[in-house]
């Protein structure tokens, strides 16, 4: 991943056998920054000639000369470290002899870079490393002394050490008076547009921002690869189910779809693949994608798309969710509140009640009514807003918070918004409607928990003859009315 540290932990290998004793490799330490050299052999050669005095003849071609100066190399141990290699093939040609006195480091984004490498992955750092590393710059009594927010700082950075170190920097070089909370904040605001993301010390190694390090990898993308790198800054900072990235907005079929993840963005460490066939974006790729995103002509399309899926996924969820269904759906429930929370404007209205409501429905099951509360309330005040007071969808909205109230014995809240969604109903439907013999059934049971036994029972007796009429003695509506109402005669 760009920004982890791969050229730095390089380097810093490097020169600890410079001061080592014995030495590992007392041939010599040749760098080569691959990325920045239009033609790799030059640098080898140029090496060879300043520091081993190594002449080539002037009638070879690079290639002959590179080989030529292996052969002449020092017949002690030797490092050759290839920096930033994007393709085996600049550095194929001009790797050193195949003995046993030659050692290769490669540094690269790809994880499939060749076959015949063993391969080391670099992460990001842990939480005291990386708070180890603000010591290192805002001396350890400032981040004491602001220890959470120094967590949190770790946190919104993702513990990318480029992130760390050039956040660092500004606030000790820079900004000394500001708190690691200020820095927070301003990151919240400005993202990776943020001077301290950008402005690169002349004493750092690195030599781009974090955006800049990221764009590297952007460009070895395929338009397609990009696409999808920008549908998946939409979904929430979590691992994402593969079912969830199936979209007829990316317009590729399965087989296309899993070459752009695994041969592109996995490839180049963009995104991370995890167990269980899913996936997560690191929080600071996360925002570069969105910021591509919204430079896109079809920025809006990926949202509505998005929400739609989310809807979609919202009404498979069953009616009464077991504790088996509850862990099932449960990794996907961070990516529908980004529908209901960051996405909403592009939800459709007959999806508002979907999204809303099932996540309403996934905490509310859990007993965690506080969660549920303002899903309920945000979906009935967008109804209200989008289609006025008197719609049925604002009826349905009223129940999701009527019966919310009436699971946590606030009866006196619950019963003027089941009456409010009745008469809507009543309304807009006719007397006889279904959705009318629900609303009456479910006042009825307010009535019943409160004891008021003479005023549940008329309810549910004309909700019966509602269902009887329309849906018939079998439907499953009607059974649990009648049910209802045989049960209230044994109280």
């Amino acid at each position: 991943m760009g920004g982890v540290g791969k050229s730095e932990l390089a380097l810093q290998y490097a020169l600890r056998d410079k001061t080592a004793q014995p030495r590992r490799y007392p041939g010599a330490i040749c760098w080569v920054n691959v990325a920045d050299q239009p033609t790799v052999g030059l640098d080898i050669l140029y090496f060879s000639k300043s520091y081993l005095g190594i002449t080539t003849p002037d009638d070879e071609t690079l290639a002959q000369k590179v080989k030529f100066c292996g052969r002449l190399w020092p017949l002690e141990d030797s490092l050759i470290i290839f920096d930033d290699v994007r393709d085996y093939g600049t550095i194929k040609d001009v790797l050193p002899p195949d003995e046993l006195r030659f050692k290769v480091i490669i540094t690269t984004r790809k994880q499939d870079l060749s076959d015949t490498i063993k391969t080391l992955h670099v992460e990001v750092l842990d939480e005291e490393s990386a708070l180890d590393l603000l010591r290192a710059y805002l001396t350890p009594e400032r981040v004491s002394f602001q220890l959470e927010d120094a967590k949190g700082l770790c946190r919104d950075l993702g513990y990318l050490p480029l992130a760390l170190e050039l956040v660092a920097r500004f606030l000790a070089t820079k900004k000394r008076k500001w708190t690691i909370a200020q820095m927070r904040e301003r990151l919240k605001e400005e993202g990776l547009k943020q001077r301290s993301m950008i402005e690169i010390s002349e004493e750092a190694t690195a030599k781009r921002g974090v955006e800049a390090a990221f764009e590297i990898s952007w460009q070895a993308l395929t338009p397609e690869a990009q696409k999808a790198g920008c549908y998946l800054s939409l979904f929430a900072n979590n691992p994402i189910p593969y079912s969830l990235i199936e979209t007829p907005f990316l317009a590729v079929n399965r087989d296309e779809l899993e070459e752009i993840l695994e041969e592109q963005l996995v490839n180049l460490s963009l995104l991370n693949e995890q167990s269980n066939n899913t996936y997560q974006l690191h929080t600071l790729i996360r925002q570069y994608f969105r910021q591509k995103l919204e430079a896109l002509p079809d920025s809006n399309q990926a949202k509505e798309t998005y929400c739609q899926t989310m809807a979609t996924v919202a009404k498979k969820m069953p009616e009464t969710l077991t504790k088996t269904e509850i862990e099932q759906y449960r990794p996907v429930i961070p990516h529908l509140a980004i529908a209901a929370q960051e996405l909403n404007q592009w939800l459709k209205d007959k999806d508002v009640i979907e999204v809303y409501g099932e996540l309403g429905r996934f905490y509310q099951e859990q007993g965690l009514y506080q969660e549920a509360e303002p899903l309920y309330q945000e979906a009935l005040a967008m109804y209200r807003k989008l289609l006025g007071g008197s719609h049925p969808y604002v009826a349905a909205s009223l129940h999701n918070l009527a019966g919310l109230y009436d699971k946590q014995g606030r009866y006196e809240e619950a019963e003027p918004l089941y009456q409010k969604a009745l008469a809507i109903e009543k309304q807009r439907l006719g007397d006889s409607h279904p959705d009318v013999a629900l609303s009456l059934n479910n006042l009825a049971h307010l009535y019943r928990n409160q004891e008021r036994y003479r005023e549940a029972e008329p309810l549910y007796q004309e909700a019966l003859e509602i269902c009887e009429q329309v849906l018939g003695d079998n439907h499953p509506l009607t059974q649990k009315i009648r049910d209802n109402l045989a049960s209230l005669g044994q109280v």
